[in-house]
């Protein structure tokens, strides 16, 4: 199922529960359990690294959006050497799967895994949206109620500056609009913390 589909199931989900069919009539939380892509290394059809931390900051987003209360990435590391799936005739055919979070080490070796641009944009999701030419919408998800984070924007060549300093909500969203024009490079730090940069156009952004 398509990340873009997840919205019809919770809709569905609300006029069901307001019209009384969908029991027991209780709160019913929507669980994504089996998010992941493939990365490019080594799938030459996956997600390159450069743009992996972005698409999973955006498809967090997406499913928040959309009523999404818990995601799992489904892979913490690559399986190796290859993944046993079944057959409709009842066999195993082995198949490469390389959408973990961690690439593992020589020989499958756990100890070793080396850490994927995937994990950065799980470990803080970051992604900021222009509404309009004066404010952008910083969308986070941190690590508790009330955290603190600094909006920072690239200054120069290795170096980034501190534009605004937020908090998250409650439930540890973060979801505040900042007056920003222009195009630039933005980044959110919180704690030892630091998300991957996301581009930000002078034109409106598309969720």
């Amino acid at each position: 199922m398509a990340i873009s589909d997840i919205a019809k199931i919770t809709s569905l989900l609300v006029r069901a529960r307001r019209a009384g069919t969908a029991l027991p009539q209780a709160h019913k939380p929507v669980w994504v359990t089996e998010l992941n892509w493939e990365s490019d290394p080594p799938a030459a059809h996956g997600v390159p690294a450069a743009l992996q931390a972005q698409w999973v900051s955006r498809a967090l987003h997406r499913l928040w959006v959309a009523g999404v209360g818990l995601v799992d990435w489904q892979f913490l590391v690559d399986p190796y050497p290859d993944l046993l799936l079944a057959t409709p005739t009842g066999g195993l055919a082995a198949v490469s799967r390389p959408a973990g979070l961690y690439s593992p080490g020589f020989g499958g070796d756990l100890a070793t895994a080396r850490p994927k641009p995937f994990l950065r944009g799980f470990e803080l999701p970051f992604d900021p949206l222009r509404v309009d030419r004066r404010h952008v919408r910083v969308w986070a998800l941190l690590m508790g109620s009330g955290q603190a984070a600094s909006l920072q924007r690239q200054a120069g060549a290795g170096s980034w500056q501190t534009i605004a300093r937020l908090r998250s909500g409650r439930d540890g969203v973060l979801n505040a609009l900042a007056t920003i024009a222009g195009s630039m490079h933005l980044r959110l730090q919180s704690g030892a913390l630091v998300s991957a940069s996301a581009f930000v156009l002078r034109g409106r952004s598309l969720l």
